[in-house]
């Protein structure tokens, strides 16, 4: 998968420049052109910028109903650790809808947005891989496959 990092140099650091508004965008659901690029635009009109982008690309197992990375496959999940770079104009409400919002048009199946400062991190990052492995079990009773036939209560 493609991975970008950004490291604020030791100038910003002393600057305090360094972003107080932290959180983790998950977005999974079938790989389409263009997606990235349409939250890229809702996260610079929400002034976030990305500290960190890591893009899998896979397929599901049609046996276990997990995703497997799979260079060029049909299925994406990508992680965006982001940052407001201004604590003071920060909106959390209108990011998650604008995020959420955009994340479906653009055809993400599951969309997940953790802030550092929430206490139940935890209970929430359970949460997506069980909207995640939701979505993979309804991709993979196209094919009839074993775990097609698991009930979901989330």
């Amino acid at each position: 998968g493609l991975v970008c990092t950004v490291t604020l140099g030791e100038a910003a650091v002393r600057r305090h420049l360094v972003p107080e508004v932290t959180g983790v965008i998950r977005l999974f659901g079938v790989d389409q052109v263009g997606q990235l690029a349409r939250i890229s635009e809702v996260l610079r009109s929400c002034r976030m910028t990305i500290l960190n982008l890591y893009v899998t690309t896979g397929i599901c197992d049609v046996e276990t109903c997990e995703f497997v990375w799979r260079e060029g496959g049909p299925l994406s999940e990508n992680v965006i650790t982001v940052a407001a770079t201004d604590r003071a104009t920060f909106d959390e409400e209108t990011f998650r809808f604008e995020i959420t919002t955009a994340s479906k048009e653009v055809g993400y199946e599951v969309t997940s947005i953790i802030m550092e400062s929430e206490h139940q991190r935890a209970k929430q990052l359970a949460r997506y891989y069980l909207l995640r492995k939701k979505f993979m079990t309804e991709f993979a009773s196209e094919f009839s496959s074993p775990c097609s036939k698991t009930v979901w209560s989330i």
